[in-house]
């Protein structure tokens, strides 16, 4: 007999303080970033960076990295640039504290074996499911595009020479990112009816 188990496993990001209207924030996908950005999933206020850190998720394991030094990211009391976070964790940005938690995991599902085949409709509510998982893949991706593009350019302002010029790579790399970005901004998947 197989199971099936619904996607309810997973971590989440506890603000422990600081305001918010949501304290728990789930953490999905592969990069959860942090900063005052549009496309940040948990957005600060103050003078917290447009990109502050990421949240990288990898199986069941997480790791922090700060993508700026300031304000400086603690864990646990330590002043760190990167680290594996774990249950329990206690993070600080500024006036923020957040914690790490696990979200609960629902039980699995026997599947009979002898389980009759999908209906037409049931195909369609499938295709019509998976055609969403992969939008708001692409959305997450344009997301990060424009987050690693935006701090190209602040890295780009930051290491300009004495004279204020971008060296030719930094351009090149800057005109690549925004050509991917928009390239992938004008190429949406289309929506079934």
């Amino acid at each position: 007999m197989e199971s099936s188990a619904s996607t309810g496993s997973g971590y989440l990001l506890v603000i422990e303080r600081g305001r918010s209207r949501y304290p728990q924030r789930p953490i999905d996908g592969e990069r959860f970033l942090i900063g005052a950005g549009s496309n940040c999933q948990l957005q600060l206020g103050g003078q917290m960076p447009m990109l502050h850190s990421i949240i990288i998720q990898e199986d069941d394991h997480l790791w922090i990295d700060a993508v700026v030094a300031d304000p400086p990211l603690i864990v646990n009391g330590q002043r760190i640039r990167e680290s594996e976070l774990r249950r329990g964790d206690v993070i600080q940005i500024a006036d923020f504290t957040f914690s790490i938690d696990r979200r609960a995991v629902e039980q699995a599902v026997p599947v009979a074996e002898s389980a009759a085949p999908a209906t037409a409709l049931e195909l369609l509510k499938l295709l019509a499911d998976e055609l969403e998982s992969l939008q708001q893949l692409a959305k997450g991706r344009n997301h990060g595009a424009a987050a690693l593009l935006d701090a190209a350019v602040r890295s780009g302002s930051a290491t300009a020479d004495d004279s204020g010029d971008l060296s030719l790579s930094q351009l090149e790399l800057m005109a690549q990112l925004e050509a991917e970005l928009d390239q992938q901004q004008r190429a949406p998947l289309r929506k079934s009816a």
